[in-house]
């Protein structure tokens, strides 16, 4: 569009100049005419010029603050990213420094809590074969006392509860001691059987 209005302004001088060459002037008229025209026409290429200038400057001023601008939004940008990367980083860092204390707790836990397991494993285990045992102990010699009253039988005093071998009577005899003994009362040392106080209570 500028290009077309300079050249109709190309235009317009060309045919001043042809109507000042024309006119009935003398030759340094023409030439102070033209040289007139010239100068105007500078002046006015000087202020366009000076107009196109000032507009390019401008132009330019703008451009360089909307870069500027940008730039500036660009490293906010960009200043907000790493803050949000660096807060992102060490906020990860926290997690995976308290995930891992607690796996640790819940490591120390669980063997705290297998060896709570073991320890009352070992305890029950200990309790019931002590318990065994003294049951064992003492459930035997009552089955040896049933068996050796329900089988021994002593055919001297004719009653349970010994044999012959184990008899006092016997022992008695063996010694050859003269201390009493009583076969009701089973006991040596107190009285004869024939003189034992408690002869009328036995069967």
């Amino acid at each position: 569009m500028e290009e077309v209005e300079k050249l109709h302004q190309q235009a317009s001088q060309d045919e001043v100049t042809k109507l000042v060459l024309k006119e009935d002037l003398s030759e340094d008229d023409k030439i102070a005419k033209l040289l007139q025209q010239n100068q105007k026409k500078l002046e006015q290429l000087t202020i366009q010029h000076a107009t196109e200038l000032r507009e390019a400057k401008e132009k330019a001023e703008k451009q360089e603050k909307d870069q500027k601008r940008q730039v500036v939004n660009l490293n906010r940008d960009i200043s907000e990213l790493e803050s949000l990367i660096e807060s992102k980083i060490f906020k990860e860092a926290d997690l995976e420094e308290a995930l891992e204390k607690e796996r640790k707790q819940v490591k120390k836990l669980q063997m705290e809590l297998q060896d709570i397991k073991e320890e009352k494993k070992i305890l029950v285990e200990s309790t019931t074969s002590s318990s065994s045992i003294s049951k064992a102990a003492q459930g035997t010699p009552k089955k040896d006392n049933v068996g050796e009253d329900s089988t021994a039988y002593c055919e001297l005093c004719e009653v349970n509860g010994h044999d012959l071998i184990s008899c006092k009577a016997v022992t008695v005899a063996k010694d050859g001691s003269d201390r009493p003994y009583c076969e009701n009362c089973e006991e040596y040392g107190l009285h004869l059987t024939n003189k034992c106080p408690n002869q009328n209570e036995t069967f």
